[in-house]
């Protein structure tokens, strides 16, 4: 009987020591585990501002894993190769000078061979407005933007919240975002939309809206913050001075 007793209590111990499995140490966005190492490569396709191809100076941007010392920077025809990369759920930054952070999210990588993963990263915007204005037109609002013509179709973006001091590089001053976009040879754009985009975060009627003006690059330039569920835009230029102030009906 104590022969049972002793083989069922190592047979549990046993079982428990499984449970208990010590896993690898974790990577900076999730959990490595003990797989085997392997490699991300793949091709960052890089953009001016108006989102047109570069083919040349394709050797300038820096991929890089967030929260570990893996980096790269792409050769000359916008190639990269990150090895040794163990198996993880990671956010992959790419950066180059005078473009706007980008970010390749959330990728999960299992080791033990290589993912493919392309990119692209963008110019800043550099075209200007001129002058502007962010109005109400009954129950939508107004914006208008004026600037030089030309013959590239231009982006900009309105971001609107309840802060005075309403900041494309502080998200958590504004509530909303609308971009749009300018067709060439024009001087002057305008567009509405509803304030139906206010509905689900407490904007009654009566409140103060504050907003400000950007262009900004054609392509999507930006990452997400997970941490306040946001998309923080990085491609943009500089604004027009004014903070406009409109009343929601």
């Amino acid at each position: 009987m104590k022969n049972i007793i002793l083989s069922f209590i190592c047979v549990m111990a046993l079982g428990s020591c499984k449970k208990e499995k010590v896993e690898g140490p974790q990577g900076a966005q999730g959990n490595p585990g003990n797989g085997i190492s392997g490699n991300i490569s793949g091709k960052i396709t890089q953009v001016n501002q108006f989102n047109t191809n570069y083919s040349s100076g394709l050797n300038t941007t820096t991929v890089s894993i967030d929260g570990t010392s893996l980096s790269t920077i792409t050769d000359v025809s916008g190639n990269y190769t990150l090895s040794s990369v163990p198996p993880g759920i990671y956010d992959i930054s790419l950066n180059k000078n005078g473009c706007g952070l980008t970010k390749l999210q959330q990728v999960n990588f299992p080791g033990n061979g290589t993912l493919y993963l392309n990119g692209t990263i963008s110019d800043k915007a550099t075209h200007t407005f001129t002058n502007g204005a962010v109005t109400v037109n009954g129950q939508q609002i107004n914006t208008l933007v004026n600037y030089p013509s030309s013959v590239n179709t231009k982006a900009g973006i309105v971001i609107l919240g309840k802060m005075p001091n309403v900041d494309i590089t502080n998200p958590t001053s504004y509530d909303a975002v609308q971009q749009f976009y300018i067709f060439p040879s024009t001087t002057t754009y305008s567009t509405n939309f509803s304030f139906a985009i206010f509905d689900s975060i407490a904007y009654p009627s009566g409140t103060t809206i504050f907003a400000k003006i950007y262009p900004t690059t054609n392509a999507s330039s930006g990452y997400t913050d997970y941490s306040i569920g946001k998309f923080i835009y990085t491609g943009f230029g500089t604004p027009l001075p004014t903070t406009f102030t409109i009343t929601r009906p």
